[in-house]
């Protein structure tokens, strides 16, 4: 979804469990105990059991003769089209994603996206059973990307009343122009949202306590951690207010100041 070439768990395998909680403990005593650093229990929990990744040879990933085996945890393959959608004509991203669906079925123009008679929206931070509450009608998430039509699956997440059918018709619809589709628990931003704008708001953390300025700390990610582009430059790209959503709404609904919004984002609203 943001061009990695691995996800966090599979580099948290490789660079060693025991190094990264290490690393972690670190942090969070040179930052005075602040809560928003306190180290993972589950990374504690398996530095215990001896799973350090790779090294140990089970992790997040079991790595049999050095080979990675993981579960499939794509939706099952839907063949179902519904007859018709409607979409929103506009040429924001998200609606760049869903425009090749008018090629599997009939499209009509509407002020919503919509597949029966679930609403589809990208997330902001919003959970879907909230949204839902507030419009009326079910709700379908789709996960942020910052290049949908480069992007080989998508998560989507649910409210509880979308009816089966549905669920099938809106995977087929993205099986159908490619896509793998993964349904993941309704939670506060999902996946990629949630981890980039955690991330985003560390980097944007960093710039305010003066330890790096935006373009070190962008050119640190790139050529440090091989990220595709910086922090800073993932930010503005999905846009300083979308961030800053979807952590309000993951610290309302934890209520834990480990997604505190950073004093340096608040000045780019």
């Amino acid at each position: 979804a943001a061009g990695f070439r691995m996800g966090p768990f599979r580099l948290m395998d490789l660079i060693g469990i025991d190094v990264n909680f290490q690393v972690s403990k670190t942090v969070y005593h040179a930052m005075y105990e602040d809560p928003r650093y306190r180290p993972s229990l589950l990374q504690s929990e398996m530095v215990a059991a001896g799973l350090l990744g790779r090294k140990s040879g089970q992790g997040f990933y079991s790595y049999n003769q050095h080979k990675e085996t993981y579960l499939n945890v794509c939706y099952k393959k839907q063949n179902t089209l519904p007859t018709e959608i409607q979409l929103v004509d506009s040429k924001h991203p998200f609606e760049q994603l869903l425009a090749p669906i008018g090629n599997v079925c009939r499209v009509k123009s509407g002020r919503l996206n919509q597949v029966g008679d679930t609403v589809l929206f990208q997330t902001v931070g919003h959970c879907a059973e909230n949204l839902s509450q507030k419009l009326n009608k079910p709700v379908c998430l789709v996960d942020w990307s910052f290049d949908y039509q480069q992007a080989k699956a998508v998560n989507i997440c649910f409210s509880r009343q979308v009816s089966e059918r549905d669920k099938n018709h809106i995977a087929a619809l993205f099986q159908h122009i490619g896509k793998e589709v993964i349904i993941t628990d309704d939670s506060p931003g999902m996946i990629n949202a949630r981890v980039m704008s955690m991330l985003i708001n560390e980097a944007a953390d960093a710039v305010f306590n003066g330890v790096a300025s935006a373009d070190d700390v962008d050119l640190a990610m790139r050529y440090g951690t091989n990220y595709p582009q910086g922090l800073i430059a993932y930010a503005q790209q999905m846009g300083w207010q979308n961030s800053a959503s979807v952590l309000t709404e993951l610290q309302d609904w934890f209520g834990d100041d480990r997604y505190r919004l950073s004093p340096y984002i608040r000045r780019q609203l």
